[in-house]
């Protein structure tokens, strides 16, 4: 008898292993989508043993499946979807895995064999985990910005006037509104835990955003005084204003006909005397 359950044991065994050896074959890559397949592993042969005569081989394979049961929970945090090579680096020192692994060549096996590390630290990975998703806000969020400052481009109109040709800005709500839109949501990701890895680029987009901001609000009035000023003085009338109206018609012009040539709004920030150039430009108290 004792041979025969012996027999037995090692026939079971040889079956059990089988099947894990497949499951933990997987590539983690495919496998994380389908992690109920464990589950459905140990639930299963959970049942089996049941049905095994007790001895060292069925006592060895429940241990091994409280181990898998136990860090079951932990595997959704090491899906990573999310993760940068920095976080797999960081995973891989939390279980002891070789830091050379690449990621196509991860798969199950490796979380099973450092299962117990993976329970020992599954609060680490949690917020690995979060850390990660975090950051994925964020870098889509700085994306999101980055794609805006590249493409967005000022709706120019041209006035002809006394035979020149000055562009100007239309649709000034549209873009102040979109820049507003852009610094409030730069403003959001500092609310974010993880914003001190992001803070020198979204500072640097802020700051950009906060100068075309006050510039905006400044050039959209200077241009209505012009538009209604440039023909009046074009006729000759108040000879004795003529002189410092032209020194406003000067800067105003020189800024317009440079945003003519290059009619994206980051490149009016990259002018790195723009607000002394609006500055001269006002006609406030030259009227």
């Amino acid at each position: 008898m004792d041979i025969e359950a012996y027999v037995s044991s090692c026939a079971v065994f040889e079956e059990y292993m089988a099947e894990l050896d497949k499951l933990a074959s997987e590539d983690w890559i495919s496998f994380r989508q389908r992690l109920w397949e464990l589950d459905d592993f140990v639930a299963a042969w959970g049942e089996r043993l049941k049905e095994c005569a007790p001895g060292a081989v069925t006592d060895h394979l429940r241990t091994e499946l409280t181990r898998f049961k136990d860090v079951a929970p932990s595997l959704k945090h090491v899906r990573g979807e999310a993760f940068q090579p920095d976080h797999w680096a960081t995973l891989f020192r939390k279980l002891g895995l070789e830091p050379s692994l690449r990621i196509d060549k991860l798969c199950l096996s490796h979380f099973l064999q450092s299962a117990d590390l993976l329970v020992e630290h599954a609060e680490d990975v949690r917020q690995l985990n979060a850390r990660a998703q975090g950051e994925v806000a964020i870098r889509e969020a700085l994306q999101e910005v980055t794609v805006w400052s590249q493409e967005a481009a000022f709706s120019l109109t041209e006035h002809a006037e006394n035979g020149r040709q000055t562009p100007l800005i239309k649709d000034w709500k549209d873009m102040t509104t979109a820049i507003s839109d852009m610094m409030a949501l730069l403003g959001s990701l500092k609310e974010s835990p993880f914003y001190s890895g992001f803070a020198d680029a979204i500072q640097g987009y802020a700051t950009k955003l906060a100068l075309l901001d006050g510039a905006l609000a400044q050039l959209n009035p200077i241009q209505r005084k012009w538009v209604y000023l440039e023909p009046i003085f074009g006729r000759g009338a108040m000879p004795h204003e003529q002189a410092r109206f032209r020194r406003v018609d000067e800067d105003f012009r020189a800024i317009m006909l440079g945003i003519g040539d290059d009619p994206r709004v980051f490149s009016l920030a990259k002018v790195h005397d723009l607000g002394e150039q609006i500055g001269r430009a006002s006609c406030r108290e030259r009227v």
